[in-house]
């Protein structure tokens, strides 16, 4: 039994002002340089993790590399398993697995007159890689990620598109559109909905130095990015996402041209300046996104699956480890007195463990920190002997799985194991992440 506390859909009954917010993958150590970046994970039988990365560049050959790694740093086993020539190849590419239709897809980019163009490369064992026939298989930006999702049992496939935007103002590359992330999907990876192209290079007048973009482009109902509650000059650079616990997890880049002209440090000669850093969206199929944490939400991870290693989710990066605790990926809080419970729940036979800080992440002057427990039955009663007094959660207190439990007996409510039950927590100015069973 698992709850994550990531949105208003994982708690019931709420009192008071609650708000959730994102936690992110951070720099955790260095590591051993790997010569590719990783673009895959997937947990095997005997608890080590299978990694496939790739190597490209801008208008350069690329390559896929095949490796594994107990431990999450130290990979062994790596060899390069697939080699592909050309000179007009773009600078991203993803590679997701299917366990369902037992098949792997690596998408990749390359660029043309128009805009780009999406090859299809698949394996069936990781080892021998296969061009797709009728390739390339949609017109669409740089591709920066990809997922299946379960609950629709399509690829799900994550590129810079643009959306039309009349009326900018500031100075940078497009006059009449905003980049935003475009979302297309496969049931079988070969075969994309929509097929429609975007052809975002098909401009035919510069003016203010800015390209006004004529070609048909897709509809916003195939886009996430910026709506009327953003700032006028929000774009999303890009959208990387992953899968996690039922969630889709997306990182998308806030961006935002500059008054200032081009070649004007910091803006470069092209208009372009740094991202203003990441924002948090989650989706429970891959396709239709909640705005959960604007302008501030922490970064999603790495392009890839996180690795679970002990008590760690863990993100490869070429030459570093990523990652966060355990099931932080959001969590819930109130800087005053709040009420919620969480969803129903047959009571497992070891007990509960909980995921919390007290005080919580952003209470640096916390007054008055706490957490209190209390179990309710499906009569909306608290059970005998669980009453919230018997299990009040003081500071300091920082955990990934404490153990809940009640009174001066300690009672863990063994006895109350396959009754369907809840937890209701009162709290102030602490984070909860998530609610687990013991074992």
């Amino acid at each position: 039994m698992k709850q994550l506390f990531v949105t208003k859909a994982d708690v019931f009954n709420p009192w008071g002002k609650i708000h959730f917010a994102a936690m992110g993958a951070r720099r955790l150590a260095p590591a051993p340089p790997i010569p590719f970046n990783v673009r895959h994970t997937r947990r095997l039988d005997d608890g080590s993790y299978e990694i496939l990365g790739m190597t490209f560049g801008t208008r350069t050959p690329w390559r896929i590399y095949r490796a594994r790694t107990e431990n999450g740093v130290d990979l062994t086993d790596i060899r390069l398993v697939h080699e592909e020539e050309g000179d007009d190849w773009g600078y991203s590419g993803t590679i997701v697995f299917s366990a369902e239709l037992g098949r792997y897809i690596c998408l990749k980019n390359s660029t043309h007159d128009r805009g780009f163009r999406m090859h299809v490369y698949h394996s069936d064992d990781a080892e021998t890689w296969l061009p797709y026939a009728d390739n390339p298989v949609f017109h669409e930006g740089d591709n920066w990620s990809a997922v299946w999702s379960q609950q629709l049992q399509r690829f799900v496939c994550y590129n810079k598109g643009l959306q039309r935007h009349e009326g900018k103002r500031v100075n940078e590359l497009f006059l009449n559109v905003r980049r935003v992330v475009s979302i297309r999907t496969s049931a079988d990876g070969f075969s994309w909905t929509p097929d429609l192209p975007s052809d975002y290079k098909d401009y035919k007048e510069i003016r203010r130095g800015m390209r006004i973009v004529q070609a048909p482009l897709l509809s916003a109902d195939f886009h996430v990015g910026p709506d009327e509650h953003d700032p006028p000059d929000l774009e999303f650079y890009n959208g990387t996402v992953y899968e996690y616990e039922g969630r889709y997890i997306m990182s998308a880049s806030d961006y935002a041209g500059s008054f200032l002209p081009p070649g004007w440090p910091p803006v470069r000669s092209d208009g372009h300046v740094t991202p203003m850093g990441d924002e948090t969206l989650i989706s429970r199929d891959g396709v239709q996104w909640e705005r959960a944490f604007r302008h501030g939400g922490r970064a999603g991870g790495d392009r890839h699956q996180p690795m679970l290693i002990g008590d760690r989710m863990i993100f490869r990066a070429a030459d570093a480890i990523t990652g966060m605790p355990i099931d932080r990926v959001a969590y819930v809080t109130s800087w005053s007195n709040a009420i919620f419970d969480s969803a129903s729940f047959e009571m497992p036979e070891g007990g509960l463990r909980l995921n919390l800080r007290v005080p919580g992440v952003d209470y640096l002057r916390a007054h008055a920190p706490y957490v209190m427990c209390e179990l309710i039955d499906d009569r909306d009663q608290v059970v005998a002997g669980y009453d919230r007094e018997g299990c009040i959660l003081e500071p300091p207190l920082d955990s990934v799985r404490w153990p809940l439990r009640w009174g001066a007996e300690r009672r863990q409510g063994l006895e109350l194991a396959g009754t369907r039950v809840r937890v209701r927590f009162y709290t102030r100015e602490a984070s909860i992440f998530a609610l687990t069973s013991a074992a």
